[in-house]
């Protein structure tokens, strides 16, 4: 049966391991995240100009008739 002494030692060790593995985690998540808001704003911009040139051509057409 293992002492207190040893349990200790052995929750400490897991601690710092659980510790090391949850930075490494935390900062490949804000790596992604970045990237998404990246891609975000580049989808957002390139539907806002679709919709911009579509709303042209409807605004033409309506003119000319």
């Amino acid at each position: 049966m293992p002492t207190v002494g040893e349990l200790d030692v052995r929750l400490t060790g897991h601690e710092d391991l659980c510790s090391a593995r949850y930075a490494k985690i935390e900062l490949q998540f804000d790596a992604t995240n970045a990237r998404l808001k990246r891609i975000e704003q580049i989808l957002m911009g390139a539907a806002g100009t679709i919709i911009l040139l579509l709303a042209g051509i409807v605004f033409k057409l309506v003119g000319i008739e």
